[in-house]
């Protein structure tokens, strides 16, 4: 009957398309090790606060400090 229904392949194209999400790396995260690389990670580290503290003051400060090398 499952067969019939279609649902072996559904879970069979879910395993492959999990693989491809979670082989791949978020664009925060490419963006987090570029930073990192090119600027060092105090900046990097400094830059993923800001970003993921949208609401609080220092959140704002940092997001608004250009990071120069």
């Amino acid at each position: 009957m499952y067969e019939i229904m279609g649902i072996r392949q559904a879970i069979q194209q879910n395993r492959e398309l999990d693989l491809h999400v979670m082989s791949s790396p978020p664009p925060e995260l490419r963006e987090f090790f570029a930073m990192a690389e090119e600027k060092g990670l105090k900046a990097a580290l400094e830059w993923r606060d800001a970003k993921f503290a949208k609401d609080s003051e220092v959140g704002k400060e940092l997001r608004e400090r250009k990071y120069e090398s």
